[in-house]
């Protein structure tokens, strides 16, 4: 009992950590007609692959690689994965990995819980005794039914993680070809994941002049990630001229 209210409160705790850790990147503002940039293009190269940045008009800014505009949040969030409707909030950059531990705590608890109604069932056929095995049948049955499902998302999220790629670049196929953000070892994908810094929050407001200098400095930077597979013949007339 005190093992199961243990992972109990560890699961709740995982969950609050992923609910309450805000995934959104720019503050909202009114865009005027003046600020919106609709037609322009926005190229950045990552360990050697062109990316176009792509512009929000709902929040005024070009989006950096690996940044989505979620439908459901009408937010911009940093490193996207995905919206879990379970939790009611999107996963991404910066809550990603308390996702992770919150997956890994719950498949724990489902198969402790699984290992427990059948060992107490073991015990009550030993002794044929079926008359206290109603609660456990249930409890078996629910939890097995359960853990399967969230087993196959933690193992499906262990592999995203292996191969350095978000539930969304797998369902649009992203990277089919060239990944640039999958280090050689999947062991360094873990990490980068797991336990890497966090950059700085960018709090940015929807001007021209600053979602220029956000793209100069990505530039620079080692990104997180990317928001599609680049058309390259329509961007190469345009590479002179891009940042």
């Amino acid at each position: 009992m005190g093992v199961c209210c243990g992972l109990l409160g560890l699961v709740c705790g995982g969950m609050v950590l992923t609910v309450c850790r805000s995934t959104r990147l720019f503050t909202r503002v009114a865009t005027t007609q003046e600020q919106k940039h609709e037609g322009e293009t926005r190229i950045i190269a990552v360990r050697g692959l062109l990316m176009r940045l792509r512009y929000c008009d709902t929040c005024g800014i070009y989006r950096p690689p690996r940044t989505v505009h979620c439908a459901i949040c009408d937010l911009c969030i940093e490193g996207f994965d995905h919206h879990c409707p379970w939790l009611g909030v999107c996963i991404g950059l910066r809550n990603y990995r308390y996702f992770l531990l919150f997956l890994s705590l719950l498949c724990a608890q489902l198969l402790f819980s699984v290992g427990l109604c059948a060992a107490h069932l073991y015990s009550l056929a030993q002794e044929e005794e079926w008359t206290e095995a109603v609660g456990s049948l249930v409890a078996v049955g629910t939890a097995g039914a359960l853990g399967v499902m969230v087993v196959a998302l933690w193992v499906f999220h262990i592999y995203l993680c292996s191969v350095a790629q978000t539930t969304y670049e797998r369902v649009k196929c992203t990277w089919s070809d060239y990944n640039p953000y999958s280090a050689p070892c999947i062991f360094s994908n873990w990490y980068s994941v797991c336990f890497s810094q966090l950059p700085a929050r960018r709090i940015l407001t929807a001007q021209p002049a600053l979602a220029s200098s956000l793209s100069k400095r990505l530039e620079q930077t080692r990104l997180s990630s990317a928001t599609g597979a680049i058309d390259w013949e329509p961007l190469k007339a345009g590479i002179s001229n891009s940042l």
